[in-house]
């Protein structure tokens, strides 16, 4: 059971990623996308390196003549759902994989 754990550990935080990104993208209040700064204190420190990495990779010239012009959708905001989702889904979960392997092996 103890192997069991990493696995099950990263599943349920791949699935909670899904989760929010569904609820972000289909919620009707305009500060939706705020509910990846949960993923600040769960994924601590790992969490930390999105910061750095959004001043690296600008979203906003990518950003379509569609919403330049007001029509603004979430699933196509770049910088504000695309990158915390895929940071999330792939940094934290592989967070929660290694973060119980590695606690494993301290001695106590």
């Amino acid at each position: 059971m103890a192997k069991k754990i990493p696995l099950i550990l990263a599943f349920i935080h791949l699935v909670s990623v899904f989760v929010i990104g569904y609820g972000i993208l289909n919620s009707l209040d305009s500060d939706a996308g705020m509910l990846w700064l949960v993923y600040l204190l769960f994924d601590f420190p790992a969490s930390l390196g999105i910061i750095p990495l959004s001043y690296l990779i600008d979203g906003t010239e990518i950003i379509s003549k569609v919403d330049a012009e007001g029509n603004y959708q979430r699933y196509r905001d770049i910088k504000n759902f695309w990158y915390p989702a895929l940071y999330n889904g792939i940094v934290g979960t592989l967070w929660w994989y290694y973060f119980p392997k590695a606690m494993s092996k301290l001695e106590w």
